[in-house]
């Protein structure tokens, strides 16, 4: 059976932050492992999900040093972290039918200054190529102010 948003798994969202995203998963059925370099941002994630009653898998750290596991998520969410080196793991996490949706910075003006936002924004393009594995369900390219956004969700193939 092909995992949806609809049918709930185990799900990973990267770079979490405040855990938006893996609020509103953990409210719909999924077991969520969220990970944030920011203690503080981890602690209040904590602090609602108990108000939400939901049970999370909190971690602090890097994402570049978190362990990730073959073949273990039906979903994985990244959002505005840009690390090149993950995106391999990122592929290897997913099982078969997995999905990945991520929204990231892109470089949209080569002319134009780029935003301080701690990792090398993508090249227009560039997103798809780093995702080889996966067949793109969505790719949409966009100008926000002085840079770029891409959004992408794409799901692993079956065996």
């Amino acid at each position: 059976m092909e995992p949806s948003l609809s049918s709930p798994g185990v799900a990973l969202d990267l770079a979490c932050g405040l855990g938006r995203h893996t609020l509103w998963l953990a409210n719909r059925g999924w077991q969520v492992c969220a990970v944030d370099v920011s203690k503080v941002a981890i602690g209040k994630l904590n602090q609602a999900a108990h108000k939400l009653n939901v049970n999370l898998d909190l971690v602090v750290g890097d994402a570049s040093e978190y362990n990730f596991d073959p073949v273990r998520f039906d979903l994985i969410v990244l959002f505005y972290h840009a690390d090149r080196n993950l995106f391999p793991k990122l592929a290897s996490a997913l099982k078969p039918g997995g999905l990945l949706i991520c929204k990231l910075s892109l470089r949209w003006d080569t002319d134009a200054g780029l935003t301080a936002l701690g990792t090398e924004p993508l090249n227009r393009d560039e997103l798809p190529s780093l995702f080889p594995k996966l067949h793109v369900l969505h790719h949409r390219e966009r100008p926000v102010r002085d840079r770029g956004v891409v959004e992408f969700a794409g799901r692993k193939e079956f065996l």
